[in-house]
C-alpha cells in the first residue's frame, strides 16, 4: 500500500520514495530494472518497473556496431 505525508505528497512503495503520481524515478539499487513509475489512472495506483540497468543506448551509433544495437537504440 502507498502511505502519504500529509505535508508533502510523497507516497512509498516497493522501497521507494515518489514524489508523486505518474513521475518516473531512476532505481539504482534494483539488479535489473533501472527506473520505476508508481502509476495512477482513476481509483487504481500500480508499481511499473521497467528499463535495462546498465544499457548504454544514448547518443549516436558506435563504429562497428551491430544490428541488433541499433534496432535498440532507435
Amino acid at each position: 500500500m502507498a502511505e502519504k505525508d500529509s505535508k508533502k505528497s510523497k507516497y512509498t512503495r516497493g522501497g521507494i520514495t515518489f514524489e508523486g503520481y505518474n513521475k518516473p524515478k531512476k532505481t539504482p539499487g534494483h539488479p535489473s530494472k533501472s527506473h520505476a513509475v508508481l502509476a495512477k489512472q482513476g481509483d487504481q495506483v500500480k508499481l511499473i518497473r521497467f528499463g535495462e540497468q546498465g544499457a548504454k543506448t544514448a547518443g549516436k551509433p558506435k563504429a562497428g556496431e551491430s544490428d541488433k544495437m541499433k534496432k535498440k537504440r532507435a
